[in-house]
């Protein structure tokens, strides 16, 4: 029987990846970065926002690109795990740099 991080990997992350192409993982505990990093393979793209702010959202950048580009070789799949709690109001939702890939 598979055990709780397991179940997350498989059960909730890969399917929303699965069923949206893109996943948006806000964690302010730190609780699923090694996990979220696990993920990486040639199907699935992970950006972490962690250390590079910035040049995070650019990475996505090029890596929505090329997933829509379908290109051979691609990911097909983008995860990005953001350290830090999701936006809750507009204006927070606004200034988030990586909005553009998720809905609510």
């Amino acid at each position: 029987m598979p055990g709780i991080r397991e179940y997350i990997k498989e059960e909730i992350f890969k399917k929303r990846l699965t069923q949206s192409s893109v996943l948006v993982v806000y964690d302010s505990d730190n609780r699923y970065r090694e996990l979220c990093k696990e993920l990486a393979d040639e199907s699935i793209a992970v950006v972490d926002a962690s250390d590079r702010g910035i040049e995070s959202r650019e990475e996505a950048m090029q890596v929505f690109g090329k997933l829509v580009s379908l290109q051979e070789g691609s990911p097909k799949e983008l995860l990005i795990y953001i350290p830090k709690k999701p936006p809750r109001t507009e204006d927070e939702m606004i200034g988030d740099p990586f909005s553009a890939y998720w809905t609510s």
